[in-house]
């Protein structure tokens, strides 16, 4: 299955991703039963989630013909994934936890953060940009990344 034109990653079809699918599990196995190669074992999985990315990112999902492959693909992922003690955590949950670690090492509570930036805000509101990149640099320096978007500015850890 060529993927690369060039420099360039084309995006797979639906049929690419299914013998992607298919293959998966025998290709892992085949590198793990050749002297516990993990290393090709991990290069075939990365391989195989980089296609899988490239199929989702171009919207491949909303083909009713590719539910099978991405289904398949989706368990061989997990089984692998155990096998080789990965994903032993759901994603959403280790990304909680990896948030709650950062904001323990935390100088400043999130009362005080909460209370610069609305005083950000109204320094923005009354033009004083001095002041308010004062609070934004202060919160930076205490690893407190403002993030500003139309709905308001939002904070996270750095």
């Amino acid at each position: 299955m060529a993927e690369q034109a060039g420099d360039q990653l084309t995006v797979p079809s639906a049929a690419e991703l299914a013998e992607k699918a298919a293959g998966l599990e025998p290709r892992f196995r085949e590198a793990m039963d050749d002297d516990f190669n993990t290393a090709q074992a991990l290069g075939i999985l990365f391989d195989t989630v980089r296609t899988l990315n490239r199929f989702l990112a171009e919207g491949g999902a909303r083909d009713a013909g590719s539910r099978p492959a991405l289904k398949q693909l989706r368990q061989s992922v997990d089984r692998i994934g155990g096998v080789l003690g990965l994903f032993q955590t759901r994603a959403a949950d280790w990304l909680a936890a990896r948030e709650a670690e950062k904001s323990q090492q935390l100088t400043i509570g999130e009362q005080e953060i909460q209370a610069l930036i609305t005083e950000r805000a109204e320094a923005r509101k009354a033009k004083n940009f001095a002041r308010s990149d004062e609070i934004r640099d202060y919160l930076l320096a205490n690893n407190i990344q403002l993030v500003d978007a139309p709905q308001g500015t939002t904070w996270k850890v750095k």
